[in-house]
């Protein structure tokens, strides 16, 4: 019964190693990728934003929070994360502040 836990176990061993040097490529050639990807080379959007949208996304590269947007524009609180959900889906971005990154460097915010 040893024999059988002492080969699961170095097997167990391998696995993980080489999940480990896959993980290591992936992320060299990620960060090439992204070392050598220019933001002005990105296609257009799928879909662009609408006024509104860039309306809150203006405001969130300002750092109001979604009271301070709801405020400002006159909508409610659920209104301006459903926006936001919407910039995010539009950008293929995760968060707020990747929203933001996403259209400085692609020049979103310069109109």
């Amino acid at each position: 019964m040893a024999v059988v836990h002492l080969v699961r176990d170095v097997e167990a061993k391998k696995q993980a190693q080489h999940f480990a040097a896959d993980v290591a490529t992936l992320a060299r050639q990620l960060s090439t990728a992204v070392a050598t990807t220019d933001g002005d080379d990105c296609p257009p959007l799928i879909t662009p934003l609408t006024e509104r949208e860039m309306q809150v996304l203006r405001l969130l590269s300002q750092g109001a929070d979604t009271d301070a947007i709801a405020a400002q524009l006159l909508i409610g609180t659920s209104t301006v994360r459903n926006h936001v959900q919407r910039i995010l889906n539009k950008l293929g971005v995760h968060s707020r502040l990747e929203a933001v990154t996403y259209a400085r460097d692609h020049h979103l915010l310069d109109e």
